[in-house]
C-alpha cells in the first residue's frame, strides 16, 4: 500500500516537473517563434500533460474521502462497542421485596388487598415490556410446570421505566387469583403463594426476566422465598 502510494506521488511530481518544462518551452517559442517551430504541438503536450495531473488529483482526493469515510465508520464502530460494553457492566438489576396480604373480614370471604415492591438495584433504567402476577394455592410442593407458563401476561404491574435506585409498587387483588385457598386453613399441606414475573429491557434494549415465588408461612404469618430456582431467578 505505502509503495503503491509512493509511486503515485512520484508519478505525480514527474507530470508537474514535465509540465514545468513544457510550459517554459511554450513560452520560449511565443518569445522567439522563429526558434521553435512547431509550437501548436508544445501547447497540445502541455494542455495534456495539464489534463493528466488533474485527473490524477481528483482520483486521489477521492481516495482520501473514502480513507476517511471508512476511518470515520470504524470510530462509530468501536463507540457502540465500548457504549454497548458500558450498559452491560451497568445493567438494570429488578428484584421484588416486601410482599404483604391484608384479609378481608371474614377470612374466608375471599377479600384482601395486598402489595409488593420491585427495586431497581442495577446500575441502569430498566424498561418493563411485561409481566405477571399470581396467587396460587397448592397442596404438597411446587408443580415441576409453573402455573403461569400456560397463561398470557396478566401485566398487573404496569409497563414502565423504573430508574437506577427507584421503587414501585405492585399491587395485590382477588383477579391475581388463579387457584382458590381458605386464609384459615392452617394446614402445612395448605400452602399459598405468590408467584410471576417481570420482563424488562436494559438501555440496549436486551430482554431480562426476574422472577419470583413467595411462599406463606402460617407459623410466622408472612411471605417467605420458595428456595426454588426454577421459580425464583434473575436473568
Amino acid at each position: 500500500m505505502k509503495q503503491s502510494i509512493d509511486f503515485e506521488d512520484r508519478l505525480i511530481l514527474g507530470a508537474l516537473i514535465a509540465c514545468l518544462i513544457f510550459a517554459v518551452i511554450g513560452t520560449w517559442s511565443v518569445v522567439w517563434p522563429w526558434r521553435w517551430p512547431g509550437s501548436d504541438v508544445w501547447q497540445a503536450i502541455f494542455d495534456f500533460l495539464l489534463v493528466l495531473v488533474g485527473l490524477r488529483t481528483l482520483a486521489v482526493y477521492d481516495r482520501q474521502r473514502r480513507i476517511m469515510g471508512e476511518q470515520n465508520t470504524i470510530m462509530k464502530r468501536q463507540t457502540e462497542i465500548a457504549t454497548d460494553q458500558f450498559n452491560a457492566a451497568h445493567r438494570p438489576r429488578l428484584r421484588v421485596r416486601n410482599f404483604y396480604i391484608d384479609i378481608g373480614v371474614p377470612a374466608n370471604s375471599g377479600a384482601f388487598t395486598g402489595q409488593f415492591y420491585v427495586v431497581n438495584v442495577g446500575d441502569s433504567t430498566a424498561k418493563v415490556i411485561s409481566s405477571h402476577i399470581a396467587i396460587y394455592w397448592y397442596n404438597g410442593e411446587l408443580p415441576m410446570r409453573r402455573p403461569f407458563d400456560i397463561l398470557n401476561p396478566n401485566n398487573q404491574f404496569a409497563r414502565m421505566d423504573i430508574a437506577k435506585g427507584d421503587s414501585k409498587t405492585a399491587v395485590l387483588g382477588p383477579a391475581q387469583v388463579v387457584q382458590g385457598f381458605n386464609w384459615q386453613t392452617d394446614s402445612p399441606g395448605n400452602n399459598i403463594a405468590i408467584m410471576g414475573y417481570i420482563d424488562y429491557c436494559d438501555p440496549i434494549g436486551t430482554r431480562r426476566r426476574t422472577a419470583f415465588c413467595r411462599i406463606y408461612d402460617h407459623n410466622h404469618k408472612r411471605f417467605t422465598k420458595s428456595g426454588n430456582e426454577d421459580y425464583e431467578h434473575e436473568e
